[in-house]
């Protein structure tokens, strides 16, 4: 019982780097088998692997105890990761495909404020990204296709006036740019056709 004790306890203390990866599996240095058990670092950071492999909850924490950071595998993929402020708020949260990002994103901060919010496809913000400013009003609200912007890229005076209107295809600057006043005039208006300038009319406050 006592030797049994003596092994786990030596299991849960195994360094980060103790290990060497071949081929993306974890090996103890010397071994020729994939190391099972719990892993952690100098820095804090828990975790298990299972035959080499990272599996299940590898964690953060603050001095505090509270979680900073986790991150959630299955067998070797990423599934999920996720933060925290010190205070206990959940900062952001986002789920994995095949390892890559998809899914909602939201970023909070210290105060539980949403302060950027947008979605992944495949890896790829796909979509309608909103930005907003420590009262939670949104700035700006920009489409996005397949990481690239696609679509209308809006900055804003507050949730119903717009300040700036503009629009994409593909990434490159594409159709009208318009410039507003809070009232909903017309400052400055330009044209543009696969990122090239086609016309301008500039306009003057008050006319």
């Amino acid at each position: 019982m006592l030797v049994l004790m003596s092994v786990n306890s030596a299991e849960a203390q195994t360094m980060l780097s103790d290990l060497e990866a071949k081929d993306g599996v974890s090996f103890l240095i010397g071994s020729s088998s994939p190391y099972s058990g719990s892993v952690t670092d100098e820095n804090g950071m828990t975790g298990q692997l299972v035959d080499g492999l990272r599996h299940g909850e590898w964690m953060f924490k603050y001095e505090n105890g509270k979680p900073q950071f986790l991150s959630v595998y299955e067998s070797g993929i990423l599934q999920r990761r996720a933060g925290w402020h010190e205070n206990g708020i959940e900062s952001s949260s986002l789920s994995y495909k095949d390892g890559r990002p998809h899914g909602a994103m939201v970023h909070r901060d210290d105060t539980g404020i949403v302060r950027e919010r947008h979605i992944y496809v495949d890896g790829k913000v796909d979509g309608l990204e909103e930005i907003f400013d420590q009262n939670g009003q949104r700035t700006i609200t920009t489409e996005f296709k397949a990481g690239v912007r696609h679509g209308k890229r809006i900055w804003w005076y507050d949730s119903d006036h717009e300040r700036w209107v503009t629009n994409y295809a593909e990434g490159e600057r594409d159709g009208d740019w318009i410039q507003f006043t809070r009232d909903g005039r017309v400052v400055e208006q330009s044209e543009w056709k696969d990122g090239q300038l086609v016309a301008r009319i500039d306009r003057h406050q008050g006319h």
